[in-house]
């Protein structure tokens, strides 16, 4: 029979796995919740910005802006949204494989996160470039990546630009999903009653339309960030929440499995004993 310090080191060591996992999983559903409020302000926001817009152009005030106007020529690049933390599930492989489906329709492809490059690179991808280390706050990341975009946007090098993201479904269910971002698609309106009153912009129309459809994909963009965050922070929940149940079930196996031996020794030293006396 093993020694009953062998099951009690296992047991202890299974019951301080349960701890940690436990941990991480109130951590990543207390940040769910945080970043379920982040994502409503910011469509808020974005719901703000589109009204102003949708008035503006139901009073005829539109412009030829360069980041909704079709390119003849240039890459079709795909920006995959990732993260640098594991403990997901297959949140990033599934992603990947997404990828792989569709890898054909694109000239390049660019990153963010390192489980995401990782996986790439080990399918034999050849990454444009990448995004690691990323900070808790996407926001500064989000920033340098829309403006590097832009630029090349702007320059003519590339003709169009999807997103390939973890789409939040709910807390146990996230979906890779393209969708496409530049040249942006902003849908005018004709309804007359967002037309009502005159509205006041400073210094001019076209700067002011320029501004908000500007400031529009930036809130689109930045909203994408946070929903692969959210889907991340979603799925490590459930994930966790699958490993500690896991853990708990070995810890109970292994307390039966020590029962079950003790009680098999004791039987057989009842046994021995009464062989014993009966001989005598």
């Amino acid at each position: 029979m093993k020694l009953y310090s062998v099951y009690k080191d296992k047991i202890s060591g299974l019951q301080d796995v349960a701890d940690t996992v436990k941990t991480v999983e109130k951590v990543a559903a207390s940040s769910v919740h945080l970043m379920r409020g982040q994502v409503a302000a910011l469509n808020f926001h974005a719901q703000q910005i589109e009204q102003a817009l949708r008035r503006l152009s139901a009073l005829g005030i539109v412009i030829d802006h360069p980041m909704a106007k079709p390119l003849a020529a240039g890459k079709s690049l795909l920006l995959v949204l990732t993260g640098d933390k594991g403990l997901v599930g297959g949140l990033w492989h599934n992603l990947v494989n997404e990828y792989i489906v569709h890898a054909a329709d694109y000239d390049g492809v660019i990153v963010v996160g390192a489980k995401g490059l990782s996986y790439l690179e080990e399918e034999g991808v050849k990454v444009d470039s990448s995004f690691t280390d990323l900070p808790e706050d996407w926001g500064s990341v989000a920033s340098r990546i829309k403006q590097g975009i832009f630029s090349r946007f702007g320059r003519g090098d590339i003709r169009r630009i999807d997103i390939l993201l973890p789409r939040f479904l709910s807390l146990g269910q996230q979906l890779p999903a393209i969708l496409p971002f530049l040249p942006f698609s902003f849908v005018v309106s004709s309804d007359e009653r967002v037309a009502s009153g005159l509205p006041i912009y400073e210094p001019s129309a076209r700067e002011a339309y320029s501004f908000l459809l500007e400031e529009y994909i930036g809130v689109y963009f930045y909203g994408l960030f946070l929903e692969t965050r959210l889907s991340e922070l979603s799925a490590r929940t459930i994930s966790m929440e699958t490993a500690a149940a896991k853990t708990e079930e070995l810890e109970r196996r292994l307390e039966l499995e020590y029962i079950k031996e003790r009680n098999r020794s004791v039987t057989r030293k009842q046994l021995e004993s009464f062989m014993v006396h009966k001989m005598v």
